[in-house]
């Protein structure tokens, strides 16, 4: 778990079990290891957060890069038959 130990469990494990909060809170007072479950868990959903963000920007440009290199590629007709542009 990042930082210190705090009082308070973490918002994200108190958000994903909303009827388990009264629970998770005598938990967290009373067992060392569940508060690092808690700080492991949160952990792990800012690490997949991050990871998504990620995945999309470079998803993001993959797709600019795959139409710069459609518009270079010089196998790919521009015209079609009688000169006329391909649409």
């Amino acid at each position: 778990m990042k930082g210190g130990d705090s009082a308070e469990p973490p918002r994200e494990v108190l958000s994903r079990f909303p009827r388990s909060r009264a629970a998770i809170r005598k938990l967290f007072d009373e067992d060392e290891e569940f508060r690092e479950l808690c700080g492991d868990y949160a952990d792990c959903l800012t690490i997949l957060d991050q990871l998504r963000r990620q995945q999309e920007g470079a998803e993001e440009r993959a797709e600019a890069r795959s139409g710069r290199a459609h518009q270079n590629d010089p196998l790919i007709p521009r015209e079609g038959m009688m000169g006329r542009p391909i649409t």
